[in-house]
């Protein structure tokens, strides 16, 4: 096995999980089966939800409203400009969870 492969793992039914390579250095991988539930509406504070709901009219702890504005949020998280208090900025992997999120279609 090469040093860019992991190890299979079991399935909670038992069977063998393929191998996944590595990620390239400086690449980010984005966790498989983000959920809103589970992952995204925690990754906003009540000063976001609130900050939002005053300035652009929407809320962040609505998942119909994050699923519209999900293209502007996930551009402004990923440049760094949000939050709107600059002291707490996505970490890369949230900012890669968002996206994997949206891609695949919002569950």
């Amino acid at each position: 096995m090469s040093a860019e492969q992991k190890p299979s793992e079991p399935s909670p039914v038992g069977e063998p999980q393929p191998e996944v390579p590595a990620p390239a250095a400086g690449e980010v991988p984005a966790a498989d089966g983000i959920t809103w539930d589970k992952d995204v509406k925690d990754y906003f504070t009540d000063a976001d939800v609130e900050c939002m709901k005053e300035k652009r009219n929407f809320d962040l702890s609505e998942k119909e409203d994050v699923k519209k504005n999900a293209k502007k949020i996930y551009e402004v998280t990923k440049s760094g400009r949000m939050p709107a208090d600059r002291t707490r900025t996505w970490s890369a992997e949230r900012v890669a969870n968002f996206k994997a999120w949206m891609d695949a279609g919002f569950p």
